[in-house]
């Protein structure tokens, strides 16, 4: 069971690992997306530049015709054509025509590069992306077997699994409260396959204790509820939740209420029913809540990614996940 935390411990290190290099990709990729924008419309402004000369140059030439009988025309040695008095101004815009279109093809250059440096930057970021995927997968998955270890050893050797746990933290309270979510729980829920993220029907969901009106989906809800009583059992007082299932109109909400931290409507963790977002203390870091939520959180199945602790790389401290 030591190895199975020992394992989660380490795969939080990776995912911490890789989802730093996501953030500092995402960030090089925000600052090129940037640098292209700039590059554009100064090509834009060259473009117009280039238009309004190219018009001045053919209303030039039109008054050479006129003025001068023949347009001087542009070659490498100078002007030749008859009428000078004419032609002298065709030369003239002829040649700032030829200036501004040495200037778009730079332009036009500079905007070639910054794109392909962009794609390149975004292909790095999508891979990062994947890798990030990955890791925090493998974070949950650990997660995830050191509480079937931990189950396992609890049903088995009675009191021995109590008994190891409360060597490595976790007080025996805490630990057959753990036990007992894991041989059992109260809402059995619904059905919810075929349910995409955030259109989970609200009534195949199960309520948390001591949160009116929040719910998650059955597993998740039966472990939140087994932890917030033994956090209760301690403190006196039950965990304070602030947000647990989010529909996808709460996401669509809470992406404008929040661009920087919400998720992505239809990508949140709380669409699947399995994230709760947590008050009352425990969204701050080094608090008594979540100091109690480090130590204990992983017996009933939960964890906080991450991303989201304290040195990750978008703190949410408030925001912890089911790992069943």
């Amino acid at each position: 069971m030591y190895s199975a935390r020992l394992a989660a411990l380490s795969a939080a290190r990776r995912a911490s690992s890789v989802l730093q290099r996501y953030a500092v990709v995402t960030a090089e990729l925000r600052r090129v997306s940037a640098a292209v924008e700039v590059v554009r419309a100064e090509h834009r402004r060259v473009v117009r530049r280039a238009l309004v000369r190219r018009a001045r140059a053919g209303r030039a030439v039109r008054r050479g015709y006129r003025e001068g009988g023949a347009a001087a025309v542009l070659l490498e040695g100078g002007p030749v054509g008859g009428g000078v008095a004419g032609g002298v101004p065709a030369v003239r815009e002829l040649r700032e025509l030829q200036v501004s279109r040495v200037e778009l093809l730079r332009s036009a250059g500079r905007v070639s590069s910054q794109v392909w440096v962009a794609r390149r930057t975004a292909a790095r970021a999508a891979l990062e992306r994947e890798l990030a995927g990955a890791a925090v997968l493998e974070q949950r998955r650990a997660v995830a077997r050191w509480r079937s270890l931990l189950g396992a050893a609890g049903s088995v050797s009675g009191g021995g699994g109590v008994a190891r746990w409360r060597s490595r933290g976790a007080s025996p309270a805490v630990a057959a409260a753990g036990r007992r979510w894991i041989l059992g729980a109260v809402c059995r829920g619904g059905d919810l396959a075929g349910y995409a993220n955030g259109r989970l029907p609200v009534g195949a969901l199960c309520p948390l204790w001591g949160a009116p009106g929040e719910v998650l989906r059955a597993e998740a809800a039966a472990a939140f509820n087994e932890m917030n009583r033994a956090f209760a059992d301690q403190s006196g007082v039950g965990l304070c939740v602030r947000d647990s299932y989010r529909d996808l109109a709460g996401q669509r909400a809470a992406r404008v209420e929040s661009p920087g931290l919400a998720a992505v409507p239809g990508r949140s963790m709380h669409g699947w029913g399995v994230a709760v977002d947590l008050c009352g203390g425990a969204e701050r870091s080094g608090s008594v809540q979540h100091e109690w939520l480090r130590v204990n959180a992983g017996v009933f199945g939960w964890f906080q990614p991450v991303w989201a602790q304290v040195d990750g790389a978008l703190p949410e401290p408030w925001h912890w996940e089911f790992a069943g």
